[in-house]
């Protein structure tokens, strides 16, 4: 019976929560540079991209949580030129306003 109950609740947190991607902080897409080459790219995020093309990467996370209904999804697209360095890169980062609006509410 203990067995039927401990898989039952596992099973209840797997269906109460779902994610796509790899998670990623919103400081570190804010480090990324117009230059800076894929690998300073990867390096930076600790991680590969969800998606890539010839001339862009692509992070993803979203997760929701069916118990509260809550959601988060941050998606963010790099871009780069003929050499394979970073171009468009925005001024101050990809999140700025996130990143600033998150410590002013601290």
């Amino acid at each position: 019976m203990k067995k039927i109950f401990i898989t039952l609740l596992s099973f209840s947190f797997m269906a109460a929560c779902a994610s796509i991607g790899k998670d990623f902080a919103l400081e570190d897409a804010n480090k990324i540079k117009n230059g800076m080459t894929r690998d300073d790219v990867v390096l930076v995020m600790k991680g590969k991209p969800y998606g890539v093309t010839n001339d862009s990467f692509t992070y993803l996370y979203s997760a929701a949580n069916g118990i509260t209904g809550k959601t988060e999804v941050r998606k963010f697209d790099v871009d780069f030129d003929q050499q394979g360095r970073v171009k468009n890169a925005p001024e101050g980062g990809y999140f700025k306003e996130a990143v600033n609006s998150k410590y002013m509410d601290n």
